[in-house]
């Protein structure tokens, strides 16, 4: 009985040489667990078509997990995270070793148009 969570209809946006502002929050059930809400040191810091990477906390085993900015709609869908080390992220004097990403939600929307239209249709009718 509880509605949907809304899915955002745009793209977050932000280039790497970007300073640090955009953030995002992530609804983790890692490997089935309770619900963890991860919104520490939560800065987006590339967006784009392909990818959506930030680096807010996230627990093993929480791929799948929506992404919301900060309106808490779904931005992308967690898929895992990857070395930053090269990327000279520095927060509170500390250097960032790794960073999240995820797939956003306008591209998982495109790909489900031209592959999977009921899927597509359904998913859209449920937003309401």
């Amino acid at each position: 009985s509880r509605p949907p969570l809304t899915l955002r209809s745009h793209l977050v946006r932000k280039k790497l040489t970007q300073a640090l502002g955009t953030r995002v929050n992530v609804l983790q059930h890692p490997n089935g667990a309770p619900m963890r809400i991860g919104f520490r040191d939560n800065f987006v810091t590339i967006g784009d078509e392909k990818l959506l990477a930030y680096l807010t906390d996230t627990a093993a085993g929480s791929s799948g997990s929506p992404v919301c900015d900060d309106g808490w709609t779904v931005a992308a869908l967690h898929a895992g995270s990857q070395s930053v080390s090269d990327k000279n992220i520095v927060i509170r004097e500390r250097q960032i070793k790794r960073e999240n990403f995820g797939t956003p939600i306008p591209t998982i929307m495109a790909h489900l148009l031209a592959n999977h239209r009921t899927l597509h249709d359904e998913i859209l009718a449920a937003q309401g």
